[in-house]
């Protein structure tokens, strides 16, 4: 099966009579991959055999890959969604494995992309903002503050998270832009202080919102 060009799988795959036979298809065999070099036959199966799961399958292969060059032309091409049915994990895993690449890739298509100047950044990026600063992700967060994520989404949770895992220069990032160590932070100071992180806890107190205790 895999050794089958792309124009012969895609007429197998039409004439296929079960849904499962046609979903094992498209997870096992990497012919598929290689399709993505015939878009005509890529819009046309997908067209006539949308399996959600089996297309946002191919947005984490590319992803996990490192390869944007496929992201984008699954997105653009073969015309899956960018947020992957609203789970919006394309950007959320870029955004934990520090892919600023990726992730300013993303944030070109919908629903991403602002629909006029000015307008709110979609929910999704504060979120992902949290995580990057979780990981530790300069560069990630970097990106997303420049396309406006909220630094005070969740009760400042990137700040939080950022505290928590130790990611000094993080830290030092989103309180530049705005974050603040107020009371939902506490956590974030007992755990500095507690690790000898000695870096992290005088920004916090630095900053004002926490008193020394």
């Amino acid at each position: 099966m895999e050794s089958l060009p792309p124009p012969i799988l895609h007429q197998i795959a039409l004439l296929l009579p079960s849904l499962a036979s046609l979903r094992a298809l498209l997870l096992t065999s990497r012919t598929l991959h290689a399709s993505l070099s015939h878009p005509h036959l890529l819009r046309d199966f997908l067209r006539a055999h949308y399996r959600p799961a089996a297309l946002h399958a191919l947005l984490y292969a590319a992803i996990e890959s490192h390869d944007d060059a496929k992201l984008q032309h699954l997105v653009t091409t073969a015309h899956i969604p960018a947020h992957a049915g609203d789970s919006h994990f394309p950007l959320r895993r870029a955004a934990a494995l520090n892919r600023p690449g990726t992730i300013a890739l993303l944030l070109t298509f919908p629903p991403y992309s602002p629909k006029h100047p000015g307008a709110s950044p979609h929910a999704a990026v504060s979120v992902a903002l949290a995580i990057a600063a979780e990981a530790g992700g300069r560069e990630a967060v970097g990106v997303l503050l420049r396309a406006g994520a909220d630094v005070h989404y969740g009760g400042d949770a990137a700040l939080r998270m950022a505290c928590v895992k130790g990611h000094e220069g993080v830290v030092r990032m989103l309180l530049a832009a705005g974050a603040e160590a107020g009371a939902e932070n506490w956590a974030g100071l007992r755990v500095a202080r507690k690790r000898g992180w000695g870096g992290i806890e005088r920004m916090l107190l630095g900053q004002g919102g926490l008193d020394a205790w």
